[in-house]
């Protein structure tokens, strides 16, 4: 699993088992920091890096899009020129749109 995964599943489970020990159920909690030995504690580092598309394959991945999902091919469009996350995209309004100086404002 990525680190990430780990640490998020550890987090859940610190979480619950906190809850057992103010319930009586434990005495302590195994999962606590304090009792996880430094090697066994996973690393938040990401080892992958980012991919970063050329120009010619930014169009051709918009192309795909507007052949497979002509639906959403404004929100592939969107995101693929402009960088912005997918969330992002998703909250534009068309408030957010400057057509005389072409800006997209990303508030979401």
């Amino acid at each position: 699993m990525a680190e990430w995964t780990t640490t998020n599943a550890l987090k859940t489970l610190r979480m619950v088992l906190n809850k057992a020990v103010l319930d009586g159920a434990l005495p302590f909690n195994p999962a606590a920091a304090s009792r996880l030995q430094s090697h066994s504690r996973p690393r938040q580092v990401n080892a992958r890096q980012p991919v970063v598309l050329s120009a010619q394959k930014v169009d051709a991945l918009v192309e795909a899009g507007v052949k497979k999902t002509p639906s959403f091919a404004g929100v592939i469009a969107t995101a693929a020129y402009t960088g912005a996350r997918i969330r992002e995209v998703l909250a534009i309004r068309w408030c957010d749109i400057d057509q005389e100086r072409k800006l997209i404002h990303l508030r979401g």
